[in-house]
Protein backbone atom coordinates (compact mmCIF):
# COMPACT_ATOMS: atom_id res chain seq x y z
CA UNK A 1 0.00 0.00 0.00
CA UNK A 2 2.37 2.36 0.73
CA UNK A 3 3.88 2.27 -2.99
CA UNK A 4 0.28 3.14 -4.35
CA UNK A 5 -0.24 5.24 -1.90
CA UNK A 6 3.28 7.14 -2.75
CA UNK A 7 2.55 6.69 -6.88
CA UNK A 8 -0.82 8.42 -6.06
CA UNK A 9 0.54 11.31 -4.06
CA UNK A 10 3.10 12.13 -7.04
CA UNK A 11 0.30 12.17 -9.47
CA UNK A 12 -1.39 14.97 -7.52
CA UNK A 13 1.33 17.03 -6.87
CA UNK A 14 2.82 16.60 -10.66
CA UNK A 15 0.41 15.02 -12.73
CA UNK A 16 2.65 11.55 -13.24
CA UNK A 17 0.55 8.88 -13.60
CA UNK A 18 0.59 5.88 -12.04
CA UNK A 19 0.75 3.27 -14.74
CA UNK A 20 3.35 4.45 -17.23
CA UNK A 21 4.15 3.56 -21.18
CA UNK A 22 7.51 2.51 -21.20
CA UNK A 23 8.61 6.09 -23.29
CA UNK A 24 7.57 7.75 -20.47
CA UNK A 25 10.27 6.82 -18.13
CA UNK A 26 12.77 5.74 -20.47
CA UNK A 27 12.19 8.81 -23.58
CA UNK A 28 15.57 8.14 -24.85
CA UNK A 29 15.08 4.48 -25.54
CA UNK A 30 13.44 4.86 -29.00
CA UNK A 31 12.93 1.00 -28.90
CA UNK A 32 9.90 1.86 -26.02
CA UNK A 33 7.91 3.70 -28.22
CA UNK A 34 5.95 1.11 -30.09
CA UNK A 35 6.04 -1.02 -27.33
CA UNK A 36 1.97 -1.47 -26.30
CA UNK A 37 2.00 -4.82 -24.23
CA UNK A 38 4.53 -3.64 -21.74
CA UNK A 39 3.65 -0.78 -19.04
CA UNK A 40 5.56 0.51 -15.66
CA UNK A 41 3.87 1.12 -12.70
CA UNK A 42 5.63 4.18 -10.85
CA UNK A 43 9.39 3.85 -12.08
CA UNK A 44 10.22 0.70 -10.47
CA UNK A 45 7.95 -2.49 -12.01
CA UNK A 46 7.84 -3.27 -15.11
CA UNK A 47 4.76 -5.47 -16.51
CA UNK A 48 4.49 -7.26 -19.50
CA UNK A 49 0.68 -8.01 -20.17
CA UNK A 50 -0.38 -10.99 -21.72
CA UNK A 51 -3.99 -11.37 -23.14
CA UNK A 52 -4.02 -14.66 -24.78
CA UNK A 53 -4.98 -18.08 -22.57
CA UNK A 54 -2.41 -20.80 -22.15
CA UNK A 55 0.85 -18.89 -23.24
CA UNK A 56 3.91 -20.96 -21.41
CA UNK A 57 6.48 -17.97 -22.11
CA UNK A 58 6.54 -14.06 -23.13
CA UNK A 59 9.31 -11.95 -24.97
CA UNK A 60 10.00 -8.43 -22.08
CA UNK A 61 11.28 -5.84 -23.82
CA UNK A 62 14.18 -4.49 -21.04
CA UNK A 63 14.32 -0.78 -21.26
CA UNK A 64 17.70 0.57 -21.75
CA UNK A 65 18.97 -2.64 -23.59
CA UNK A 66 18.87 -3.63 -27.39
CA UNK A 67 17.52 -6.92 -26.25
CA UNK A 68 14.54 -8.70 -26.28
CA UNK A 69 14.37 -11.90 -23.82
Amino acid sequence: MPFWYTLFYEGEKNGAPAMRPLWYEFPEDEGSYPIENQHMVGDALLVRTIYEPNVQSANVYFPGSDQVD
